[in-house]
């Protein structure tokens, strides 16, 4: 069993990696709900691809 501080270092982790992926995808010109799509997949969809 994970800690709670623990669990909030790794719910901090990734909110970084949500935001993070977010502001590369905005800086790369994709806007709106397609960012958002977008950075969601990187950051939680990944499991799925194993």
């Amino acid at each position: 069993m994970v800690p709670r501080s623990g669990r909030r270092h790794l719910a901090a982790g990734f909110a970084a990696l949500f935001l993070t992926t977010l502001a590369v995808v905005f800086l790369r010109g994709i806007r709106g709900a397609d960012a958002v799509r977008r950075a969601d997949l990187v950051t939680f969809g990944w499991p799925n691809r194993l």
